[in-house]
């Protein structure tokens, strides 16, 4: 039994089977049905008429890419409401990303999908479907009108926008714009520069306290290995920007792991010695009830050495080469020794386009502030701890401090991520603030580097700097929603809540 479908079918496959033999014919529709309308009720209405048995499936909430509110309803409630529609013969949960292992299972004479779907395929799983139905001898039917989605009846009728700042610029915004200013990102030529970081996670069950020695007693579940600091920022561009560059640095140890030599490509292969620290960081931690991580301990396995004079010259004699190639340069500083001071200057000197983000970190605490590392910047990027350690105050007044730094920097753009409560933008004329608008993070590692990348490619690519920071929000927003680096924000996403966004103002 493919363990895709949910709940177990046993039983209720072999009912199907034996009504197949008989020569009933088996129907299918599949989709998110996150509110069902009365589009959907004719279209499942015509999908019964072509024969005797109409099963749907739903896509469970992990498969659900379409935008940063989808699903709103989860899947249990969703698969209730349909099961209790009475032309639906059976309705069933699919954790996969289309309806291919449904049709496989079920094997439809007929697969019903929305006319809608006949001229445009904007979820793009259409043809892996109808490649699936040919082998097992089923027929393709379009159902139905072009009728208004789920997904657009939610933004239209059930989100609400509240802050009148938001409401104003974003009924400024022509989606059309947006679409062909995301094009423009296809012809940059973008160069990332920071230390990659090996992030693993180890999950555990908390068994209790052991009785002799007070300790949290675990037992290990699975472990995952994934790519961090500067080489997951450069999986998420090169995902959507075809002249992508990653300039880094490992030790040749950890290559000698195969799950790590996999995580890199050709052009993010870094730099190989034998002298720079390991990198690993592992975080143990235990799944919660509602799909949220909770972090037990992180232990990091590295030595603080300094970048040794001959990786220096390796690095300089890179960058020499590279830095007048590239539109962009964007720096990820992550306090783990790869930037020397002639370094720093080299980028700052020969950089056309600069962005910068300094993290802290538990390790470099107090000792990775970016006004005492960097002094000409064209935008940079930082959370409110990082701020708090320039102003060397805490209760700040962040767009005050925000503007300090930012003419420290001699900047053009600026942006300041404020965990769940709000970020901020800066330029020479206007700021914004947007508040957090996901608010049930899984997992916050990745996040603000995200962030950085798409701010930085924004600032260069429109002088819109509510723009910068709303798609800037979204993709962070986006990838809380992500297990650590082991994904990233697609662009068909970020675009959808964009538009999201835009079509929930209609009727507010």
């Amino acid at each position: 039994m493919n363990k895709k479908i949910t709940p177990d079918l046993k039983s209720r496959l072999k009912i199907i089977s034996e009504k197949r033999k008989k020569g009933k014919k088996i129907v299918l529709c599949h989709g998110a049905f996150d509110l069902v309308h009365p589009g959907h009720l004719d279209h499942l209405k015509k999908a019964k008429s072509l024969g005797d048995i109409l099963i749907v499936t739903i896509t469970g909430d992990n498969f659900m890419k379409k935008n940063l509110h989808s699903p709103y309803f989860n899947e249990n409630v969703r698969l209730k409401y349909l099961e209790q529609i009475k032309i639906i013969d059976y309705a069933f949960k699919i954790n996969s990303y289309d309806a291919s292992v449904a049709i496989k299972t079920f094997k439809p004479h007929f697969y019903c999908k929305g006319k809608e779907y006949k001229d445009s395929d904007s979820i793009g799983n259409l043809e892996k479907e109808k490649k699936v139905l040919k082998s097992t001898g089923g027929k393709i039917k379009f159902l139905g009108n072009n009728i208004q989605s789920s997904s657009k009846l939610i933004s239209e009728e059930l989100f609400g926008i509240n802050d009148n700042v938001i409401k104003s610029n974003l009924s400024n915004i022509n989606f059309n714009e947006i679409e062909n200013l995301f094009k423009k990102f296809e012809k940059l030529k973008v160069l990332i520069i920071g230390e990659t970081i090996i992030d693993k996670y180890l999950f555990v069950s908390t068994k209790g306290i052991s009785p002799k020695s007070n300790t949290l007693s675990c037992t290990v579940n699975e472990e995952y290995t994934m790519p961090g600091g500067a080489l997951a920022s450069y999986n998420f561009l090169s995902s959507f920007i075809k002249n992508v560059k990653l300039v880094s640095i490992i030790n040749n140890n950890l290559l000698n792991d195969k799950k790590i030599k996999k995580l890199f490509t050709n052009n993010s292969k870094p730099i190989v010695s034998k002298y720079y620290n390991k990198i690993i960081k592992k975080r143990v931690v235990e799944k919660e009830v509602d799909k949220r991580i909770k972090k037990i301990i992180t232990i990091n396995d590295f030595e603080n050495k300094s970048l040794s004079i001959k990786d220096e010259s390796v690095i300089i004699k890179k960058l020499n080469i590279l830095l007048p190639k590239y539109d962009i340069v964007i720096v990820q500083d992550f306090g783990h020794n790869i930037f020397s001071n002639k370094i720093r200057n080299l980028i700052q000197n020969k950089s056309k386009f600069l962005s910068i983000n300094v993290q802290t970190n538990s390790l470099n605490y107090g000792f990775n502030i970016i006004d005492k590392k960097y002094s000409k910047v064209n935008m940079f990027t930082l959370d409110e701890k990082e701020l708090e350690l320039f102003a060397s105050k805490r209760n700040l007044n962040h767009l005050s401090e925000l503007k300090k730094l930012f003419r420290i920097l001699k900047s053009d753009h600026c942006f300041l991520t404020c965990g769940g409560k709000f970020s901020l933008a800066l330029d020479k004329k206007n700021s914004y603030k947007i508040p957090t608008l996901n608010n049930n993070a899984i997992d916050s590692v990745g996040a603000g580097d995200i962030f950085h990348c798409m701010s930085s490619i924004l600032s260069k690519t429109t002088n819109n700097l509510f723009l910068q920071l709303l798609i800037s929000q979204i993709s962070g927003a986006l990838a809380v929603n992500i297990l650590g680096n082991s994904g990233y924000p697609k662009i068909n996403q970020i675009l959808k809540t964009v538009k999201y966004y835009i079509d929930s103002l209609r009727n507010n």
